[in-house]
């Protein structure tokens, strides 16, 4: 007989194989978050991708622009961030992911209190 797994433990076992904590997940979460605020501001497209590599590093980037420079070539996209995420990685090395997924999203949350003004 097969066993039968929930989607929620299917999900814990993805993060889990591909190095994301469940502190990096709840930064992932906080990000997320925070970019969907920005864009309902108005001011500001940001957009945010997570994409696996067969080398075992993650990728996440993290983009935007002002909402009236749209998504054109050579616009330049800010804040920009590429964090990668290593599968297996040390203790040392995870915990410097997570200074960079805070350090993201302090940005957004200065970023966010701009548009509100």
């Amino acid at each position: 007989m097969i066993p039968q797994t929930s989607t929620a433990q299917r999900m814990i076992g993805t993060f889990a194989t591909h190095g994301i904590t469940s502190g990096m997940l709840v930064q992932l979460q906080h990000l997320q978050e925070l970019a969907l605020a920005i864009n309902l501001q108005g001011q500001h497209l940001i957009h945010l991708d997570l994409f696996g590599q067969r080398s075992g590093v993650q990728q996440l980037t993290i983009a935007g622009c002002a909402r009236e420079n749209h998504w054109r070539p050579g616009i330049e996209r800010t804040p920009r961030y590429l964090i990668e995420i290593p599968a297996g990685g040390d203790e040392m090395v995870l915990r410097d992911v997570q200074a960079e997924l805070g350090n993201a999203a302090a940005d957004l949350m200065q970023l966010l209190g701009e548009d509100a003004q």
